[in-house]
C-alpha cells in the first residue's frame, strides 16, 4: 500500500530543482531564476503554519520575515523585530478620505481630520465663496478666508445668508416689514425692500398715483397727496421757510405765492384757523384737514378768516 501511494504522489507533483532553486508544480515547469522556491498553481493555495498567539509569541528567535497565520484573531502575522499584523488598506467610503498611519496600522480618516478649509471673502461680509477654497492645518484662516462658504455673491457685501427679504403680500412688487425672512438669494413671494405702507392692497405702494382728496396714501410718502407736488403750510410755520413737510410756510397765500413759483399745483393746509385773506391762483388746488404729522383727518379743520370786510367771511376747507 505504501509503494501505491507513494507512486500517485509523484504522478500527481512534480518538485523540479534547478541551479539551487526548486519549483513545485504539476506541469513540470522550471523554477524562475529570481526565486528560491518557485510554487505554481492555478487550483490551490499556499498554507501558511497556523497557530495560537500564545504559540506564535512562544517561537524562539524568530527571524526577520517570519509569517505564521494567527488563529486567535484569524490574521497573518510577519515578523520584523516584532510581530506585525499583515492587513488589507480600506479604500475608505467618502471622496477625499485619507489613510493614517498610528503606528501599528494603517487607518481611514475623513479629510477634515487633516485639514481645517477656509474660504474667500472678496467682498468682507463675513461668508466666503465656495468655489475658491484653501485647505489650512490652523485654527486662524488666513487674512482674507472665512470658514463659512455660503455667500452667492462674494462681489456684494449685502448679498450673503443674513440677507434679510420684505414680504410682499398683495403681490405690487413692494415689501412689508410685516413678515420677514434671511438668505442668500430672494424667495418666492418676498422682495428687498420694506416701503410698502400696505401690504394688503396691491394699488397702494411706492410707484402709485396718488390723488389728494381721497383720504388715503396711496404713494406711501406719508401724506393723501404727493409729496413733491405741493407745498406746505401750517399755523405753526413761518413764511420764511421752503414750505416742505418740515418747514412749512405760516400762511395760506404765501404757499399759494411759493406753488405758482415753484410750478407746483397743489398747497397743503395743515388744520387750524388761518386770519387772512386768500388770492386764488388759478390751477393751485387747496386741500385742507391735515394734521400735525400731515395725515389727512376729518377732525383736522382747517379754517380761513377773513376780516376787515363789510361782511366778515368764514371759510373751512
Amino acid at each position: 500500500m505504501k509503494k501505491v501511494i507513494l507512486l500517485f504522489s509523484c504522478v500527481l507533483l512534480s518538485v523540479i530543482a534547478s541551479a539551487q532553486s526548486i519549483s513545485i508544480n504539476t506541469n513540470k515547469n522550471p523554477p524562475d531564476s529570481s526565486a528560491i522556491v518557485d510554487i505554481q498553481s492555478n487550483q490551490k493555495g499556499l498554507l501558511i503554519p497556523r497557530m495560537t498567539a500564545i504559540q506564535r509569541n512562544a517561537i524562539y528567535a524568530p527571524a526577520n520575515g517570519l509569517l505564521v497565520f494567527d488563529t486567535d484573531s484569524a490574521t497573518l502575522f510577519m515578523f520584523t523585530g516584532s510581530w506585525k499584523k499583515i492587513q488589507s488598506i480600506s479604500s475608505g467610503t467618502n471622496p477625499g478620505d485619507m489613510l493614517r498611519w498610528d503606528g501599528t496600522k494603517w487607518s481611514v480618516v475623513p479629510q477634515g481630520e487633516f485639514f481645517t478649509y477656509y474660504y474667500r471673502d472678496k467682498d468682507g461680509d463675513g461668508f466666503g465663496d465656495k468655489f475658491f477654497p484653501v485647505a489650512g492645518t490652523g485654527t486662524t484662516p488666513l487674512e482674507g478666508f472665512v470658514s463659512s462658504n455660503q455667500d452667492c455673491d462674494d462681489g456684494n457685501p449685502s448679498v450673503n445668508p443674513n440677507k434679510v427679504w420684505y414680504i410682499d403680500g398683495d403681490g405690487d412688487g413692494f415689501g412689508s416689514s410685516a413678515g420677514t425672512v434671511m438668505n442668500c438669494t430672494k424667495p418666492t413671494g418676498y422682495q428687498e425692500t420694506s416701503s410698502d405702507c400696505n401690504d394688503t392692497n396691491p394699488n397702494i405702494h411706492p410707484n402709485a398715483p396718488d390723488s389728494a382728496g381721497d383720504l388715503i396714501d396711496s404713494d406711501c410718502d406719508g401724506i393723501d397727496g404727493k409729496e413733491t407736488a405741493g407745498v406746505f403750510v401750517s399755523t405753526t410755520g413761518n413764511n420764511s421757510n421752503d414750505g416742505t413737510k418740515n418747514a412749512p410756510l405760516a400762511t395760506i397765500d404765501a404757499g399759494l405765492a411759493k406753488a405758482s413759483a415753484t410750478g407746483k399745483t397743489q398747497v397743503y393746509i395743515a388744520g387750524g384757523t388761518y386770519n387772512e385773506r386768500v388770492n386764488l391762483v388759478n390751477g393751485i388746488s387747496l386741500y385742507g384737514s391735515y394734521t400735525a404729522n400731515w395725515s389727512r383727518s376729518a377732525t383736522a379743520t382747517t379754517i380761513i378768516t377773513v376780516q376787515n370786510l363789510p361782511n366778515q367771511i368764514s371759510k373751512q376747507t
